[in-house]
């Protein structure tokens, strides 16, 4: 066949596809079920533009809520199934609001005083600052600078904890594990377990420890596992976690840890000299191992733990004794949970947010009795958005979350940050997008964007 009857055979072919979707309205149904067609708009992929008095909003990860999550995430509202139409019109949801009450004017900032209190004494004794959050703060971003604003203000040092193995490319610390000689990749060396994520990926007891993971050494497991050499080293990217004089190795009683001849005490750090930005740890025996924590003796040491998919509701899922070992161990003055996003898509009514809600309060009121000399910052989603044929608008949810979130800070006395309103409330997602400070999915922060995010929480965190 020519080349010219092939070109005009697709071109013929796109233009029936065009009248199709031009004719084909955007919803239609048959025996009460809903059909969507698409629109010649989204083929095309012709965006309306959002109205010009919105303001720029950062964007959350919307990877699917932990598998616990969707049993009592109510997906879909329960309503009527309308009659079948020949042509229904479109119908823009009408976004439901929250009454505005006296809670969502309190400044939480008075829930931190402990924090605040502590920060005062950094000059001679540590600080800890431990941030939970989704793929939003993976690789250290948006931790990143929060730690330096305040460790550049307060002092210390370190990247504070990372686990035995790191699937997660990190911005401050390269990461390698050996085995036999072999550099493993995040898929090899000892089992890995996790609070999150995966059913398949649990393990009895909840013993987890504070990063709600763990790698067990054990040769029945993976052969092998009981010699492990570990290489850490910071980055060029790295400012103040290129120096910290303290190693932490979090681990059972059977795993033995060594930098050169120096024995890492298993309940307490070894002191390494003060220019360090690089180590070797040795490790051997069989045990769990929890997490490998670069820090100082002084000054604020914050701690970056990503947990992907996961919507912030599994840290009851964490042994207490985990959790109040190391929080009391390593003076803990604060907890940043950062989550929500992942379930934004899944709540369709004020019911479901509530539901959420007071999964939230419980882990709340769980990490209170577990570090109760900790303060507790909660950080809810950014505007989120979703096409709606041609269109794109912000999660109906998303701002109804936001209220509610802020009453259950004040309810339970936690600090609470807003995102959503911090990067402008509904409809930013695309003007992120186009000052480079969002990825093409629309859901990720750029580089750019984190350290931006950062910089303002940085800010409010510190009453600037």
């Amino acid at each position: 066949m020519k080349p010219i009857r092939i070109f005009l055979f697709i071109l013929l072919t796109l233009a029936v596809l065009a009248v199709v979707c031009w004719l084909l309205p955007t919803k239609s149904y048959i025996a009460g079920n809903e059909l969507r067609s698409p629109q010649l708009r989204e083929v095309l992929e012709i965006e309306d533009a959002l109205p010009t008095d919105t303001v720029a909003a950062e964007s959350v990860d919307t990877i699917a809520a932990e598998p616990v999550l969707r049993d009592t995430i109510v997906r879909d509202t329960v309503v009527a199934k309308p009659k079948p139409q020949p042509r229904p019109k479109r119908v823009v949801p009408v976004v439901e609001e929250e009454e505005d009450t006296a809670a969502d004017t309190i400044d939480t900032h008075i829930y931190l005083t402990r924090f605040y209190a502590a920060l005062q004494g950094a000059d001679t004794a540590v600080v800890r600052v431990v941030h939970y959050g989704d793929s939003q703060v993976e690789g250290d971003r948006i931790t990143m600078m929060v730690r330096r604003a305040l460790q550049g203000r307060y002092g210390g040092g370190g990247a504070g904890l990372v686990p035995l193995h790191q699937t997660i490319h990190m911005r401050t610390v390269t990461h390698t594990l050996t085995m036999n000689g072999a550099t493993q990749s995040a898929g090899q060396g000892p089992k890995r377990y996790l609070v999150y994520g995966p059913k398949s990926n649990r393990r009895e007891g909840n013993l987890y420890g504070p990063m709600g993971q763990v790698a067990v050494m054990n040769t029945a497991l993976v052969k092998g596992s009981d010699s492990l050499t570990l290489h850490l080293s910071t980055t060029k990217e790295s400012i103040g976690e290129r120096y910290y004089n303290r190693l932490r190795v979090l681990r059972s009683a059977g795993v033995q840890a060594k930098v050169g001849q120096h024995q890492v005490p298993l309940n307490g750090t070894l002191t390494l000299p003060d220019s360090t930005s690089k180590v070797t740890l040795q490790l051997c025996g069989q045990g769990d191992v929890y997490g490998i924590s670069m820090e100082s003796d002084k000054g604020v040491v914050v701690d970056n733990i990503p947990m992907r998919g996961c919507a912030g509701t599994i840290f009851t899922g964490i042994a207490a004794e985990q959790l109040q070992t190391f929080f009391d161990a390593t003076q803990t003055r604060l907890i940043i949970l950062q989550y929500g996003g992942n379930v934004v898509p899944y709540t369709k009514t004020k019911m479901d947010v509530r539901k959420y809600i007071e999964r939230i309060r419980r882990q709340v009121q769980y990490l209170k009795r577990c570090a109760p000399e900790a303060d507790i910052l909660f950080i809810g989603p950014s505007d989120m958005v979703q096409r709606d044929g041609g269109n794109i608008q912000t999660y109906p949810m998303v701002p109804v979350m936001d209220t509610m979130l802020q009453r259950l800070a004040v309810d339970e006395q936690i600090g609470y940050y807003s995102l959503f309103r911090a990067m402008g409330g509904r409809g930013g997602m695309q003007r992120w997008r186009e000052a480079g400070l969002a990825g093409s999915d629309y859901i990720h922060f750029t580089r750019r964007g984190a350290d931006k995010a950062g910089e303002q929480l940085a800010k409010w965190l510190m009453n600037e």
